[in-house]
């Protein structure tokens, strides 16, 4: 297997795991604060579940890519 798609199948799994764990924390709707959001995985998966997000993020390289994936899917 190449190494990259390797190390995306890893993070999937981590992000996926974290999101099944958290679920019973998170509210039946309203808007989630990722600080610290880094390349924004989980505010584009947040807000695929329907919830307003807010990526913060101490980077604007960060910041700028996760404002076009978010346009990009219609978010």
């Amino acid at each position: 297997m190449i190494r990259g798609v390797k190390m995306l199948n890893f993070h999937r799994l981590e992000l996926d795991t974290t999101l099944h764990f958290i679920d019973k924390f998170m509210p039946e709707e309203g808007h989630i604060l990722d600080a610290g959001g880094g390349p924004g995985r989980y505010t584009l998966e947040i807000a695929k579940r329907g919830f307003s997000v807010t990526h913060l993020d101490i980077s604007p390289n960060f910041v700028e890519c996760i404002r076009k994936v978010m346009a990009e899917n219609n978010l």
